[in-house]
């Protein structure tokens, strides 16, 4: 079996001491001893390799978290290190930096529109890419290295309308330009299914090398690279809460980028394959939505089966096993959830009684203050949370615009004892997050990604934007 080398640089980097000679004397320093420089070093050594080797241990990128109402965390274009608040945009923009002639690029997108910012940011100049700027970033960099298996899904009642009333050429006609093809998942009615995903795929990805002895190669910085990024990545996916257009840049949202995982690649490349053929779209039947475990990641597709109840919802399932684990630990649960939109009955009860079996459990609901917090049987899920004792809050609108500084994030992470796949429970740092809002609508009758990520580092971004 090949073992990564990135998994062996973090197994060496431990106790070991590392010295290259030869070939590679004159490219790597000689006796690194502390665990950093052994990764760095042998990073670079997998950034040497043309193949891309079996790993073991999936890498992330983020999450990065967008925060309108506090001044941009990219410095001159560049992207902060983990954790620290960038736009969505940046971050899909350095990425598509990295394409090459063989790349397979797959994009899904409830909306793309080519457009700039049309107002001013109170709190310091906007100096991430607009969406038109990124859209055209992707389209040079395809154009410049002769990428050609590019594939767009857009939603078509979104499409439709952003099409009218765009300047020729449209945003549709501007990806046909390199996209080998863009496809439209049918009209929203009461057969159909919206395609509300929110995701950009890559087969690899190659950045200018970092040079040898801590240099910074002027090439990364043009392209506004992080030098933290690595020089080479595999079965890249970027999942994102952000629709492709310039209204998402004043709202709260939430990027995660995985690399070197092919079982979650494949499992977004199917997916992305069942909303093209329209599999997802009509007859929404169990076997049409993926349930896959990727190492650190598992993956959930919606729809699922109409006739099927809440309780298919991963995040109810979830808070059902923290109850029933509560006891196995010495502190209690930690649970913290970002919602743009909650109607979900069930995941409302499942965290009451959550509250009420877990009295010292800490839990705290951050909501954008719109008027959809409402169950179909017309319970009003803010209040009804605040009267079962768990803190919320509605964030305020500011900057004068309607939607400003809202929260458009579909994120809950827990610090709970809680089952693996196999039964085992223990302590964990468990993260989820996707396209999929706390709704009904978003389980039954939407084409949605969620994802669970086990990664303490991932938690912990997550947990530093929350408690800004």
């Amino acid at each position: 079996m090949l073992v990564s080398l990135r998994c062996l640089a973090r197994c060496v980097g431990i106790t070991g001491r590392i010295s290259l000679k030869d070939d590679l004397g004159s490219y790597f320093p000689s006796g690194a001893s502390s665990r950093k420089s052994v990764r760095d070093l042998v990073g670079r050594l997998f950034d040497l390799c043309d193949e891309p080797w079996d790993c073991a241990t999936p890498l992330f990128l983020g999450p990065y978290n967008s925060n309108p109402l506090a001044t941009e965390g990219a410095d001159a274009g560049l992207l902060p290190e983990r954790g620290v608040d960038a736009t969505v945009f940046s971050v899909l923009a350095a990425l598509c930096k990295g394409i090459r002639s063989d790349t397979v690029v797959r994009a899904a997108s409830m909306s793309w529109i080519y457009e700039d910012y049309a107002w001013a940011n109170p709190v310091g100049p906007v100096t991430s890419p607009t969406p038109a700027e990124f859209t055209d970033i992707l389209i040079d960099q395809v154009r410049a290295v002769g990428a050609t298996d590019v594939s767009v899904i857009l939603d078509k009642q979104w499409q439709d309308e952003i099409d009218k009333g765009e300047a020729a050429p449209t945003t549709r006609e501007r990806l046909e330009e390199v996209a080998s093809a863009v496809h439209l998942d049918p009209v929203f009615d009461d057969v159909s299914v919206r395609m509300h995903n929110k995701f950009m795929l890559f087969s690899k990805l190659e950045f200018p090398a970092v040079a040898a002895g801590g240099g910074r190669r002027t090439a990364r910085r043009t392209a506004g690279v992080p030098d933290s990024w690595p020089r080479r990545m595999h079965w890249v996916v970027a999942q994102t809460s952000a629709n492709f257009r310039a209204s998402q840049h004043r709202r709260g949202n939430d990027l995660i980028v995985c690399y070197d995982n092919k079982p979650l690649y494949d499992a977004y490349l199917k997916a992305w394959d069942q909303i093209k053929d329209g599999v997802s779209t009509g007859g929404v039947t169990a076997e049409s939505a993926l349930t896959v475990s990727a190492g650190p990641v598992k993956f959930y597709s919606f729809p699922r089966n109409r006739d099927l109840q809440e309780e298919y919802d991963p995040l109810s399932e979830a808070l059902v096993a923290i109850g029933e684990n509560a006891s196995d630990s010495k502190a209690p649960p930690r649970i913290r959830m970002i919602s743009a939109h909650f109607t979900r009955g069930e995941l409302l009860r499942k965290l009451q009684d959550l509250r009420e079996s877990v009295p010292a459990i800490d839990m705290k609901i951050l909501f954008s203050p719109s008027t959809d917090h409402v169950t179909p049987d017309g319970v009003d899920v803010v209040a009804a949370l605040a009267e079962s004792g768990i803190p919320v809050r509605l964030l305020p609108r500011e900057m004068g615009q309607s939607n400003a500084g809202l929260p458009h994030q579909k994120v809950m992470f827990v610090d709970a004892s809680l089952p693996d796949d196999d039964g085992r429970v223990a302590r964990r740092r468990w993260v989820w997050t996707g396209s999929a809002n706390h709704t009904v609508d978003s389980l039954k009758r939407a084409d949605e990604i969620v994802i669970r990520i086990a990664d303490a580092a991932v938690y912990q971004g997550y947990a530093r934007h929350f408690d800004l």
